[in-house]
């Protein structure tokens, strides 16, 4: 009895050590690796550009320019680009907020006038 007492005591304290040490870090890659979750915290490249109020008409190439910008931004940052199941791509929030207070917003509007035809009046 005294031997069946001192092994549970021993499975108790290992189950513990792996619950306690190991668990959070298969729950964090998990996570990570599961591609429901990104949608939750990453944006697609259209969802900024309706967030900004690009009217519909010639917002394709204006998502595209968003898109090259954020994807520069997350290699810059550090950060990966993720993809939902339909392949758009996908952007973490905090890189799209950094990019539009850090001016990205204004390339676009200099991009989206280009494409208009209208030119900067340099003076």
């Amino acid at each position: 009895m005294p031997l069946a007492g001192a092994m549970r005591e021993f499975i108790v304290e290992a189950a513990r050590t792996v619950v306690e040490q190991e668990l959070p870090a298969l729950i964090d890659r998990r996570f990570r690796e599961d591609p429901r979750l990104t949608a939750v915290d990453s944006l697609p490249a259209l969802d900024v550009a309706v967030r900004q109020k690009v009217p519909q008409k010639g917002r394709r190439r204006v998502v595209a320019q968003i898109s090259r910008e954020l994807t520069k931004a997350c290699e810059r940052m550090g950060k990966p680009v993720h993809r939902d199941l339909t392949g758009r791509r996908l952007y973490p929030r905090d890189v799209v907020d950094d990019w539009l207070n850090s001016g990205g917003w204004g390339a676009i509007e200099r991009y989206r006038a280009q494409v208009a035809g209208q030119r900067e009046l340099r003076v």
